[in-house]
């Protein structure tokens, strides 16, 4: 036996249909390309998802924790007798809406009225009474509102505002 091959071996090898390593590399190339960008466009598309959405988390939670408000005065001393007035002060980045607003009168006073309740609110010149109470960034509000009861001379009454975001603000003065 001859360790030369014969001449059919090597007609036969040429014979053999192949691709050339030119035409190999741009398919193995383009194959790589095409997995490459359908990757980087699902990751793209997915961060962005997750970046919005945990923008729209942070803007909300800011809201919450910029809620901050104070009842700058009360007055007692309006020309009704059931009625009194305060101011609130929003010193947050954003809009307050005031949803409660509670008056009491301190037991250790001597009076028992009010009781605690609810009280409907009207702001000084309303432009739409179905319009939520608000207080703009950065400005002071005054509210009006009838406490159904004579407000007593000389009694101590708390005030508690308590904003849309469940932010509680209390103000306590005695009555002249």
């Amino acid at each position: 036996m001859s360790l030369i091959p014969s001449p059919h071996f090597f007609k036969n090898r040429r014979k053999r249909a192949g691709v050339s390593p030119v035409v190999a590399t741009t398919i193995i190339l383009a194959v790589t390309v095409t997995i490459g960008l359908a990757l980087w466009s699902f990751a793209n598309s997915a961060f962005g998802t997750a970046s919005r959405e945990y923008g729209e988390v942070i803007t909300e939670y800011s809201r919450f924790t910029s809620d901050r408000f104070v009842i700058a005065n009360v007055d007692f001393n309006n020309p009704g007798a059931n009625e009194m007035a305060f101011w609130v002060y929003n010193a947050g980045k954003f809009e307050t809406t005031v949803n409660s607003v509670v008056l009491t009168c301190k037991p250790d006073s001597g009076c028992t009225e009010p009781k605690p309740a609810p009280i409907g609110l009207t702001q000084d010149s309303p432009d739409d009474p179905t319009k939520p109470l608000t207080v703009a960034s950065k400005q002071l509000k005054k509210f009006t509102f009838d406490t159904g009861t004579n407000i007593e001379s000389g009694k101590t009454y708390e005030l508690v505002v308590v904003s849309e975001t469940g932010v509680i603000q209390s103000y306590i003065k005695r009555s002249s």
